[in-house]
Formats: C-alpha cells, sequence, structure tokens
C-alpha cells in the first residue's frame, strides 16, 4: 500500500517559481499517505484473528458497523477536520450590524442621551394642527380646509403671458390672473370672510350676506402670486396672506383692513418649487408644512421655527444701489468688508422673489433689505399684504422687521396698495442696520 504513495521527485525542485506548488504537493501527499496507513490498520483490526493472514473474511462472517473499514475512515477525517482551528462561537469581532449599532450607540453618548429621540410616526397634517392649536388670541380658525387646498392647487394653472397689466403697472401671466379669481371665489365660498384685498384688484371685494356661502368675520389680504414675473425662469414664486378679524359691530368695511400690521390674527405664505411649501404663524409661533402630493395633504414637517440672532447672509438687489440712501450704502459695507478683526463678509444671496427670499432667511437667517431709494421713494413692496404678513412671520419665529425707523407692524396704512421700505431678518442684523438711520 505504501509503495502506492512513493514520493514523488521533482527535478526542478529548486526551482522557485515552482517552490510554493511543490510544497502544497508534498503535504497533500503526506495526508494521503497518513490516510492510506490508517485504511490499513482499520481493515486488519476489523479482521477475524483466523483470516487475518489471508487477508480474507470467511463465509457468513460480518464485520461489525462500529469497527468497519468505513466507520474507520469516517473517524479519521473526523479527527482530521477536528485538529483544523474552528472559529470561535462568540467571536470578538464584531458583525457588520454590530459595528454599526456600536456606532449609532457612541454617537447617541457623544451628543447625550436625553437629545436623542427616535423619529416620529405620527403624521401631523395641516387641517389638523391648526384645528388643534386654534389661535392664541381668539381661539377661533382663521384657515379653512378650502383656504389649504386653494393654496395647493396654484402649482397645476397653466403658465403663459396674458398681455394685462395689474393696477400696480406691473405685466401679468395668465397664472396671476387664474390664481386670483381662484382664490377671490375660494374665499368667497368658504362663509367665513367678509372682506378681500388682493393686489391684482384696484378696489377691495365685500362679500354680501346674499353671498354663497354667507358673510363670515374674517378679512383676508393677499398677493395671489408674488414674483411671477419670475415664472418663465422657472424660479420659486409663492402666495403671501394675512387675516384679520372684522372689528366688533362691523359688518366688514375698508376700516377693517386698513390697521396695523400688529393686529393680525394670521399671517402666512405657500412657496411653489420643487416642494410646495407653507409657513404659517397663528400668533403662537412659526410652522412650516410641505405638501404631500400621495395625500393631497400639507404634512407639519418645520416645527417652530426659530431664527438665529445673527446670520451670515444678506438678500438684497444691490443693481438699485445707485438709488440707495446712505444709511443702507454704510449698512452694506460694513457686512461686505467687516473691520472687526477676524470677523468674514457676509455672502450675498437674492432670488428676487420675496417669498423665496424670505424663506432662505427663515431657515438660515440673515437679512432681507428692500429699501427705499431715488427711484421709490416709498420703496416697493405693499405694506398690507406683503410687509405685514412677513413682519409677522418673522417676529414671531424670533427676529426684527423695520421700515429703517418704525417697527412695521406698528405702521397704519392709509390705502390697500400703500408701500414701505422692507427691512427685516435675524435680531441682532435688523439692530446693526437700524443704527445707521439714527
Amino acid at each position: 500500500m505504501e509503495a502506492l504513495y512513493r514520493p514523488i521527485h521533482y527535478p526542478d525542485e529548486d526551482d522557485r517559481q515552482h517552490s510554493g506548488k511543490i510544497r502544497l504537493l508534498r503535504d497533500d501527499q503526506e495526508r494521503h499517505t497518513e490516510l492510506a496507513r490508517s485504511i490499513d490498520t482499520a481493515r486488519e483490526r476489523s479482521l477475524p484473528s483466523s483470516t487475518a493472514a489471508s487477508n480474507s473474511i470467511g463465509p457468513g462472517r460480518k464485520h461489525s458497523l462500529g469497527n468497519s473499514p468505513l466507520h474507520c475512515v469516517q473517524e479519521v477525517r473526523s479527527r482530521e477536520f477536528s485538529s483544523r482551528p474552528q472559529p470561535s462561537r462568540r467571536s470578538k469581532v464584531p458583525l457588520p450590524a454590530q459595528r454599526t449599532r456600536r456606532l449609532n450607540k457612541q454617537q447617541t453618548d457623544k451628543m447625550g442621551a436625553e437629545d436623542y429621540s427616535p423619529p416620529s410616526t405620527d403624521i401631523i397634517t395641516l387641517t389638523r394642527h391648526v384645528l388643534t392649536e386654534g389661535f392664541k388670541q381668539r381661539k377661533e380658525s382663521a384657515a379653512s380646509g378650502d383656504l389649504t387646498i386653494l393654496l395647493a392647487s396654484l402649482q397645476t394653472t397653466c403658465i403663459g403671458a396674458a398681455g394685462n397689466t395689474n393696477v400696480q403697472g406691473e405685466d401679468q401671466k395668465k397664472l396671476d390672473v387664474l390664481s386670483n379669481e381662484i382664490m377671490i371665489n375660494a374665499l368667497k365660498a368658504s362663509g367665513k370672510t367678509a372682506v378681500l384685498v388682493s393686489e391684482e384688484n384696484d378696489e377691495a371685494i365685500f362679500v354680501g350676506e346674499k353671498q354663497e356661502g354667507g358673510r363670515g368675520k374674517y378679512c383676508v389680504v393677499f398677493d395671489p402670486l408674488d414674483g411671477s414675473s419670475n415664472i418663465d425662469a422657472g424660479v420659486n414664486i409663492g402666495t403671501i396672506f394675512g387675516i384679520y378679524l372684522v372689528k366688533e359691530g362691523s359688518k366688514g368695511t375698508l376700516e377693517d383692513v386698513l390697521r396695523p400690521g400688529r393686529e393680525m390674527v394670521a399671517a402666512g405664505y405657500c412657496m411653489y418649487g420643487s416642494s410646495a411649501n407653507m409657513v404659517l404663524t397663528t400668533g403662537n409661533g412659526v410652522n412650516g408644512y410641505t405638501l404631500d402630493n400621495q395625500i393631497g395633504e400639507f404634512i407639519l414637517t418645520h416645527p417652530n421655527i426659530r431664527m438665529k440672532n445673527r446670520g451670515k447672509i444678506y438678500s438684497c438687489n444691490e443693481g438699485n444701489s445707485m438709488y440707495y440712501s446712505e444709511p443702507v450704502l454704510k449698512y452694506l459695507d460694513s457686512i461686505k468688508y467687516p473691520k472687526k478683526e477676524g470677523a468674514k463678509p457676509y455672502a450675498a444671496r437674492y432670488i428676487g422673489s420675496m417669498v423665496a427670499d424670505v424663506h432662505r432667511q427663515l431657515l438660515y437667517s440673515g437679512i432681507f433689505l428692500y429699501p427705499s431709494g431715488a427711484n421709490a421713494k416709498d420703496g416697493k413692496l405693499r405694506m398690507l399684504y406683503e410687509a405685514f404678513p412677513m413682519a409677522f412671520i418673522t417676529e414671531q419665529a424670533g427676529g426684527l422687521a423695520t421700515n429703517g425707523t418704525e417697527r412695521i407692524l406698528d405702521l397704519t396704512p392709509k390705502s390697500i396698495h400703500q408701500r414701505c421700505p422692507v427691512f427685516l431678518g435675524s435680531k441682532d442684523d435688523v439692530e446693526d442696520l437700524m443704527k445707521f438711520f439714527k
């Protein structure tokens, strides 16, 4: 038997190119030789003593299973397998999932156990949130499901040029006209409004008792589509609105809307872009919502929005800087060329759509400027349905809003389309600006 496993001689054994292969063949040869010897030994043990010399088994004699050659071979192979190094059942090397969990635990420990909480699975819609919170002052809801559906439906209207101009002398797009008509009709039909003021209408709209839905207790002022001149460029546009409660004993007159902005009970805007976002305040903080197209509802995605005391961004149309007053120019120089050692200049970000610019400042902090100038002595933004709602939202988020010398919400409009300069944003940034007006 051993002759069958005679060692093989390799003439080129000294050749380094084949030394590795030769070593493997030798190891394999030794294992086969040991296995063959074990088989021979097992066979001799299993044979009866009377026939061991003849290496045969007499008739009628059978091997016992425990001493059979097959059993011995299996035993040898089992012994060979057990002699190999086996991985420990309790390996100290963490699995990928264990490493991930350990990393997450380290991150959790780093930020503090009290700061960690799993994501909420409770979906809060705009309708549910508004109805639950109510108004802080009146505890009556000014925002309805009709208004929510109206704002969400604006993004589906057609876009195109319409060859008309509104009362402000601005070019109108078809979407301006459609969104204005949709808002007016929906607000009338809600039965919750008494007076409506739109940027697109020269006069205020009074809702009569015989109107479909009846007359309500609220006055709504709105810009149906802010930034419409940017539609063809694909820039974010939006709807701005503010809500007053009709004065006690009034049936809805112009005096109910020609009031300071601080008397608003709710304000908000809806921005249309890569997503539809609504930001709303009812006098108890600011919340942001994102439209879920699958269910057709705005979902609470930015609860309790708060601005930092100071930002790093300023938003201003510096193309008109030749018309700006000296205080504004000095302030712009102070943030572009800071004199304090180590201070960095502010980053300029300007879109040209008030909704988009204010939305960015609200989330990232900073200051938004739309000053008056030689080309627009009273500014360009409308006080009632642009400045007031945005100032209300900004202050509720922890910021400030001023016309340079006075708080915007303390101003009283004399007409529904009156304009004013607007500076709003982070508290410290706006205060720095006001120092230049003193």
